[in-house]
């Protein structure tokens, strides 16, 4: 099973991230697909100093803004929701600023998407990509804990940033109060926490993401397109997810425009080796358009709406593209992502067979509508000087 044979730590930048390229490009060509390996410049270091540094830079804010209250004065209020609700912003979205930095030139490394085509003998009508990224790491906390650190750094600043203005409004609300810094400093003690928060590579990260990645192999083997579409499939492993969703964004920054040359379905396998229940997250369309393939198959879905933790369809949402994630019951294990917990011991192949017979049957129905679609459209407009076949009674 792929899943085994990738059950080993493989964070960006080492050898275990290029082992496990070698054998995703070898599995893939071994299905006759035509691959591709697309690198792109990263730099680890870089990236983990700036989050940290955004988490130090959204406490001082916090701080900041309870400073200004002290001050009693309505104009200075204003500038402290503001900072308040700036800080709420930032600490879930912490590569808003990190992208804003260029890899550093002297600790650039390479890493590389592996792009895996079956294509189509004539002019695609549509197109759908699997998606499933192939780095690990591991830290000190769970991402379970991670997550909720971030949920309550957001909720703690939002909630002060709303009755700044509120106050600001004429509402009677109190920010001298001991509750305004009883918020404050457990807002600074989750930043805390998330700084100390080290990345390290001893997770074997079978749940987050080998079994992603076990399933992206398994329906490059076996999916077809409908014999009356011409489609193009595409199968793609990003790495660099672990750090602010890298590979997915040179992924789209390279093939913007060859996304844009047909409608094109994006479904992202993320932790799908786990769990009875199917979480769903993407783009609204998406998202409804999975939840009615679940159903027509019986099979139960929920939305997943988490703060502090990102998926690889996130960068193509907001370019305008149709893109979802399936994902197993990440809440139930997310004490084991992350860690060295996430082995082959929680692995449950029911969920990988559920997950995959969803992705088959969405990418189906994304194909058919198009052909149906395409059909109708020859219909309308087929010109009237062709020849009419007679209709026997």
């Amino acid at each position: 099973m792929h899943v085994q044979r990738l059950a080993f730590a493989r964070a960006v930048g080492t050898a275990g991230e290029a082992r496990a390229q070698a054998y995703i490009s070898q599995a893939m060509s071994a299905l006759g697909l035509h691959v591709v390996q697309e690198p792109f410049p990263i730099c680890v270091w870089q990236s983990e100093l700036l989050t940290r540094a955004v988490y130090l830079l959204c406490a001082v804010l916090a701080l900041a803004a309870g400073l200004l209250t002290s001050l009693e004065r309505t104009s200075l209020l204003w500038v402290s929701g503001f900072l308040w609700l700036l800080a709420a912003l930032l600490v879930n979205r912490p590569f808003l600023l990190t992208r804003l930095f260029s890899p550093c030139q002297r600790f650039m490394i390479w890493s590389h998407n592996i792009v895996g085509t079956r294509r189509c003998q004539s002019q695609p009508i549509a197109r759908v990509i699997f998606m499933a990224h192939y780095d690990t790491k591991s830290q000190y906390l769970p991402t379970g804990i991670r997550v909720a650190l971030v949920t309550t750094a957001t909720i703690c600043s939002a909630l002060l940033g709303v009755v700044a203005w509120l106050a600001c409004l004429g509402v009677p609300l109190n920010l001298q109060s001991r509750a305004t810094w009883q918020l404050v400093t457990l807002t600074c003690v989750c930043l805390a926490s998330l700084i100390a928060n080290v990345t390290r590579n001893h997770s074997p990260g079978v749940l987050d993401n080998g079994s992603g990645v076990g399933l992206l192999l398994e329906l490059a083997r076996c999916f077809r397109p409908p014999d009356t579409v011409p489609a193009e499939v595409c199968f793609v492993a990003t790495s660099a997810e672990e750090i602010g969703l890298q590979g997915a964004r040179a992924f789209l920054l390279s093939r913007r425009d060859w996304l844009r040359q047909v409608p094109t379905l994006i479904i992202n396998l993320e932790s799908v080796g786990a769990g009875k229940r199917i979480f769903l997250a993407g783009s609204p369309v998406g998202v409804k358009l999975a939840e009615e393939v679940a159903a027509d198959l019986e099979l139960r879905c929920a939305r997943l709406h988490v703060l502090g933790a990102g998926m690889d369809h996130a960068p193509f949402v907001p370019a305008g593209f149709l893109a979802l994630s399936l994902l197993g019951d990440v809440v139930r294990y997310s004490m084991h992502m992350h860690t060295h917990r996430d082995n082959l011991s929680i692995l449950q192949p029911q969920t990988l067979e559920r997950i995959g017979r969803l992705a088959c049957a969405l990418a189906w129905r994304w194909l058919a509508c198009h052909a149906e679609n395409t059909a109708e459209h020859a219909v309308r407009t087929r010109p009237s000087c062709l020849p009419q076949v007679p209709v026997s009674d």
